[in-house]
């Protein structure tokens, strides 16, 4: 695209006759956020540089799946239809998506999950309800990986979002607490 802008300016310039000047365009750190928003009503704040990947091999059919450039956080969302959950559901459900992690660490050769911590009631801006959960396994490399997830229920649907990242990032990168941090759902429809 800058290639296109650049060649532009200079056409432009020899037909007016005029000289272009190409003018330099910052661009934002590679950390800094960018608001990522899901067509099913929720968004976060991940670093510009972070990928979207295929969902592929997770235990959940994935809405919005990005990585960090560095391979060593990840960020997933699914939105399922489920009618009729309340809070009180929120903790078996936090339950399942586990055995669903648990499954997918036997399949690609990671160790089972542990929770360290949840599934405890969070807020979440406008879900009805949430839950916070933090699990810790190792990957098919060895690696000691974390991962949060924050369940929300709004209206018909629960929502699933997670954070993995490897032991260095979640010692070091203060990005993995500001990208959970962020996370909220978009007001009921109807609601402002």
């Amino acid at each position: 695209m800058r290639h296109v802008i650049a060649f532009g300016l200079l056409i432009s310039g020899l037909l007016t006759g005029g000289v272009p000047v190409a003018r330099a365009q910052a661009q934002p750190p590679a950390d800094a956020p960018r608001t990522v928003t899901g067509s099913h009503g929720y968004q976060f704040q991940a670093p510009v540089d972070w990928k979207e990947l295929a969902g592929e091999g997770l235990p959940f059919a994935v809405d919005v799946n990005l990585a960090s450039p560095d391979g060593e956080q990840f960020v997933a969302i699914g939105v399922f239809p489920a009618s009729g959950v309340t809070a009180a559901d929120l903790p078996r459900y936090a339950e399942v998506f586990t055995g669903g992690v648990a499954q997918q660490q036997a399949v690609l050769g990671g160790s089972v999950p542990s929770v360290w911590g949840g599934p405890d009631p969070i807020s979440v801006l406008n879900a009805d309800a949430a839950v916070g959960l933090l699990e810790t396994f190792s990957d098919s490399q060895g690696r000691l990986m974390f991962l949060a997830a924050r369940l929300a229920v709004q209206g018909s649907y629960v929502f699933v979002f997670t954070l993995t990242a490897s032991q260095a990032a979640f010692d070091s990168d203060p990005t993995f607490g500001s990208v959970l941090a962020s996370f909220q759902l978009s007001p009921p429809t109807g609601q402002s």
